[in-house]
């Protein structure tokens, strides 16, 4: 089910958004889409880093880098 949701942009941000949707081929909707999906995606990674590591420091297993918590939540 489609979402309509308006936004307001700066003239720099929407030129940009014109640009790519002329050299790409896509409507707007679909860059916008996409560029949502990642900030949810990273968001919700981040998420998971923060709770890894607290997991990690509370039962004394020290710190991970960040290839070790993307490897135990991938």
């Amino acid at each position: 089910m489609a979402f309509s949701i308006t936004v307001d942009l700066s003239d720099e941000v929407r030129s940009a958004l014109d640009e790519a949707t002329r050299s790409e081929g896509v409507s707007a909707s679909v860059i916008v889409g996409e560029a949502l999906k990642k900030y949810f995606f990273v968001r919700r990674f981040r998420e998971l880093r923060e709770e890894t590591l607290a997991h990690m420091r509370n039962t004394g297993q020290g710190d991970l880098s960040d290839e070790d918590v993307f490897r135990a939540v991938s």
